[in-house]
């Protein structure tokens, strides 16, 4: 396997859930390197923001990843949040702070995580993430006690 399709990348990207989860802590406990880089000095913790796996970047952190590990824009996983195919950057955020990622890391273009978000978001490319949705509250079934009557003109 060449650099990019490690057996880690593979997993990271092609396996979905539990399997993906299981799969990680499998290879990682077989001898793969948990700071592998790929063409672009992308981590395996980069490509699970990357591909939004809020509980895949848990379990790499929880293994030892580092979350201020740069790629070759000097970018950490940080910045990949904004472009998280799930509409979870929140979620991947607090995940990476809590993990101990450093909000003020520049990249080679000079920009902070928040910077590069805030043009990332002004660029074409943003689809912004859709606000939690409001759950409305039902009413509780109730059994009509009388024939429901409905609302109209009375005849002449």
């Amino acid at each position: 396997m060449d650099r990019q399709q490690t057996k880690l990348y593979f997993a990271i990207w092609k396996l979905k859930g539990s399997e993906k989860l299981q799969a990680i802590k499998y290879f990682i406990s077989c001898g793969e390197d948990i700071h592998e880089r790929d063409k672009n000095e992308l981590t395996p913790l980069h490509q699970a923001v990357g591909c939004g796996d809020v509980e895949a970047v848990k379990l790499l952190l929880t293994l030892g990843a580092n979350p201020n590990a740069i790629d070759i824009y000097g970018r950490t996983p940080l910045f990949y949040t904004a472009f998280s195919p799930k509409y979870n950057g929140r979620q991947l955020d607090e995940a990476l702070i809590a993990g101990n990622a450093d909000t003020t890391i520049y990249d080679v273009n000079g920009h902070t995580r928040d910077q590069f978000v805030y043009s990332f978001k002004s660029s074409m490319f943003y689809r912004p993430e859709p606000e939690p949705e409001a759950v409305e509250e039902q009413p509780e079934e109730v059994a009509p006690s009388a024939p429901v009557k409905r609302a109209g003109r009375r005849k002449a």
